[in-house]
């Protein structure tokens, strides 16, 4: 089980498919590893790796970026179950097709992935936090609240 929380704000438009905002070792040779990302439409997703298999979440609805903006991202997962939420609210939850997430062979990276160095974050992450548990929906949105004055959002 585990949670990654950021902020983050996109200074530039995604040129790519999109930039990574965290990784924890996503990386040959199999399928390994967390990928917390922004789309290039400005939609956050979560990619999740048993070692064999991949699961991507994706918002049910778009939700879009401004640029120079601060916007607070959270990804959990524990027992089956994952979970991606923007600026303190749910955005996608799902089953998960494996119950463990491999560590892939790479270090934890933020704002890029050595496997995809095209794939860089042009502007800003703050407040990130690693849990060894998943956090719930009352305490995503108590953290998005603690923090919203911190990293300067509104």
């Amino acid at each position: 089980a585990f949670t990654v929380s950021l902020w983050f704000k996109l200074a530039d438009p995604c040129t790519n498919d999109y930039v990574t905002l965290f990784t924890n070792g996503n990386g040959p040779a199999a399928a390994t590893g967390v990928i917390l990302g922004v789309m290039w439409q400005g939609m956050t997703f979560g990619e999740l790796a048993s070692g064999t298999t991949f699961q991507t979440l994706y918002p049910t609805s778009p939700y879009r970026r401004c640029m120079d903006t601060w916007s607070h991202v959270v990804l959990s997962f524990a027992e089956g179950k994952a979970a991606l939420y923007d600026d303190g609210q749910l955005s996608h939850e799902a089953e998960a097709r494996f119950s463990r997430v491999l560590h892939g062979g790479y270090p934890i990276t933020l704002g890029g992935s050595p496997m995809t160095p095209t794939r860089q974050l042009t502007g800003g992450i703050d407040e990130v936090r690693v849990y060894d548990s998943a956090l719930s929906a009352d305490q995503v949105w108590s953290l998005h609240l603690e923090e919203s004055c911190r990293a300067g959002a509104p």
